[in-house]
């Protein structure tokens, strides 16, 4: 069983990404991300993010329409 993170129990990052790779529930999408990210400069993932983020909710917003 993997123990839910907590906040009487803080994890650092390079643990959160551990938990999160474990986690069975979690997608292999962002398990790959996750994977990636580790490798790059942190704040190029959050650029990359933004810009991501920008894309999607275009995205929802035009199958709302």
């Amino acid at each position: 069983m993997i123990p839910e993170p907590t906040k009487k129990y803080p994890l650092k990052s390079e643990e959160q990404i551990a938990w999160i790779l474990a986690h069975p529930a979690m997608s292999p999408w962002l398990k790959q991300a996750l994977r990636t990210a580790r490798e790059r400069d942190p704040n190029a993932v959050l650029n990359d993010l933004e810009v991501l983020r920008h894309v999607m909710n275009s995205k929802l917003s035009e199958c709302m329409r």
